[in-house]
């Protein structure tokens, strides 16, 4: 429920980059718990998928994917 997710262009001097944004306000996860206010933000390029900028909500107790939040 209430899904936002925004991409543009990021202006890196000599790369090509995208920023993305991605916000979830309320969902279940894969073992069926609610999750509630999700919110992630990243930059990617051709090179690197995944560079995280900021992350909040998720399972503070799941390893590091990308929906949890980081112990």
């Amino acid at each position: 429920a209430g899904v936002t997710f925004s991409m543009q262009r990021a202006q890196v001097p000599g790369r090509r980059m995208a920023y993305y944004r991605l916000s979830v306000r309320g969902m279940t996860d894969f073992q069926g718990g609610n999750v509630d206010d999700v919110e992630r933000e990243w930059l990617a390029s051709d090179a690197t998928p995944y560079i995280e900028l900021s992350r909040t909500g998720g399972d503070p107790a799941a390893d590091e994917g990308f929906w949890e939040a980081r112990p």
